[in-house]
């Protein structure tokens, strides 16, 4: 009736940050993933070709069921999605430019050509491309999102496995140990603790 102990501390923090965790982490320490994350390499195109091609198959074998070029587009806007999901920003981009490409290519006459005679179909690739271009834009910005809500929950993990042992640990050496490795482990990176001297100046403790 009257909330919980974590509101009651929450009201009164005032400028101390409180994390409220729930559920058991277990023994292990949570897996980390590094900050800066690498951009698309050729791997990445390599499977957006692979993925236009596997669409343009399978527009082959719809088209010879004369069931429309609607579906044919629905077809490449798919691989489109997928590429966006597995690959980063440039590959979806190939990814919209070459459906329009073999669209126009091997489904619009005269085929295997890039000509049209039909100025329909000037309206329909730049529909067709501005279509692309926005659903993998929102696919690589949901990828990107997603990303961010793992790297959080792991910091978070990481912070209660900190806290955790801080919790118990005994005497200031092994208390320091324990801070150095976790943040070692956490940003990848060399740390140093700086201690006040006897005469009162900062000086390092040990690093990694």
């Amino acid at each position: 009736m009257f909330g919980s102990v974590a509101d009651d501390l929450l009201r009164k923090s005032g400028v101390i940050d409180i994390y409220v965790l729930s559920g058991d982490f277990g023994d292990t320490e949570p897996p980390v993933v590094p900050l800066q994350q690498p951009t698309s390499d050729l791997r990445s195109y390599a499977i957006t070709l692979a993925i236009i091609g596997l669409c343009t198959a399978v527009a082959i074998g719809i088209d010879r069921l004369n069931i429309g070029e609607a579906n044919l587009i629905m077809v490449y806007l798919l691989g489109v999605m997928a590429a966006a999901l597995v690959s980063g920003r440039g590959p979806s981009v190939l990814a919209s430019v070459l459906s329009v490409l073999a669209f126009n290519f091997l489904f619009v006459e005269p085929r295997l050509t890039f000509v049209f005679t039909d100025s329909r179909y000037l309206i329909t690739f730049s529909v067709m491309l501005f279509v692309g271009l926005v659903v993998s834009t929102l696919m690589v910005r949901f990828r990107h999102q997603a990303t961010v809500a793992r790297q959080r929950e792991r910091r978070t993990a990481a912070l209660y496995a900190l806290s955790r042992e801080f919790a118990s640990t005994r005497g200031l050496e092994n208390l320091l140990h324990v801070a150095v490795r976790h943040l070692h482990e956490v940003f990848d990176s060399q740390v140093v603790i700086l201690v006040p001297s006897v005469d009162g100046k900062l000086e390092p403790w040990g690093g990694r």
